[in-house]
Parts: structure tokens; C-alpha cells; sequence
């Protein structure tokens, strides 16, 4: 029971005091922040637009350990770079979908609101998979991206 709670200590409360204490410092200026942003985020986020998706080859018939390149081009709506994309990978097995990995794109190109991001990757194992671009607010001040979970599938 002791080393439980020890762990608990260690890995979740000792932590979230950190965290607080970071918060409330300088009049609560970060936790202010964080609201200013995620009050931002809320306000733009309808009017995002994704103006295409494209892929280098099919990338659903690629063949193992071939480069796929993919690119997609988003008005973010002045959210800039405080939106993240990346590649949701399912297997499909026996009719049954298992979660496989994400890969992040990265910005290549900023022309005012709209943003290219691009990704190359190679497919590793063979098999059926599915894939999904998964769109994300991110912001480095916060712990997880449980804590404003706005998520769009394109």
C-alpha cells in the first residue's frame, strides 16, 4: 500500500503541485494566457478550412517500405502553427481495427492563414490499414491534449 502511494506521490500529485505553483505565479499570468488562448482557438475554430489533400502514390496500395509523401493545405483561421496535423494508422485484422500509430506533419510552407503541412513516410508491414488526418489545437502550456479537446477528422 506504501508504494502505491509513494508512486502516486511521485508520479501525480508532486507534479500537479509543480504545475499549480507555475499557474498562480506573477497573478495567475499563465493560467490567464492559457484561457486567452484556448478563448481564441474556441472563436476561430468553425472557420477553419481544408483546402486539399495530397498524396505522392496511393497510399493505401503502397507497397511495403516505399515513400509516401503527403500534403495537406489549411486556412487555419489565424490559428497559425497552434494547430497540429498528423496521421491516425489503424490495422485491420479479422474485420477488427487495432490502433497502430500516429505520425506528426510538419509546416513546410505559411502564406498568411493558410499552412501546407507535409509528411513523408514509408509503410513498414503489410496488411490492410486504414488512415485518418487527425487536426489538433496544441499549446506547449498545456499537460495534455485532454485538456481541450478540440479535434477535427478530415
Amino acid at each position: 500500500m506504501k508504494r502505491m502511494i509513494d508512486d502516486y506521490i511521485v508520479r501525480f500529485y508532486n507534479p500537479e503541485a509543480a504545475r499549480t505553483k507555475k499557474l498562480l505565479a506573477n497573478d495567475a499570468a499563465l493560467a490567464k494566457e492559457i484561457v486567452a488562448w484556448k478563448e481564441k482557438v474556441a472563436a476561430a475554430w468553425d472557420g477553419i478550412k481544408v483546402f486539399d489533400i495530397r498524396h505522392s502514390g496511393e497510399i493505401s496500395n503502397a507497397v511495403t517500405g516505399q515513400p509516401v509523401r503527403l500534403e495537406a493545405i489549411i486556412d487555419t483561421n489565424g490559428l497559425g502553427r497552434d494547430l497540429h496535423l498528423e496521421l491516425v494508422i489503424h490495422r485491420v485484422e479479422d474485420g477488427v481495427e487495432h490502433f497502430v500509430a500516429t505520425q506528426q506533419f510538419k509546416v513546410v510552407k505559411e502564406e498568411g492563414n493558410v499552412l501546407t503541412y507535409e509528411l513523408e513516410t514509408k509503410t513498414k508491414d503489410p496488411g490492410v490499414f486504414r488512415y485518418g488526418y487527425r487536426l489538433y489545437p496544441y499549446n506547449p502550456n498545456l499537460p495534455h491534449r485532454q485538456d481541450f479537446a478540440y479535434t477535427r477528422w478530415i
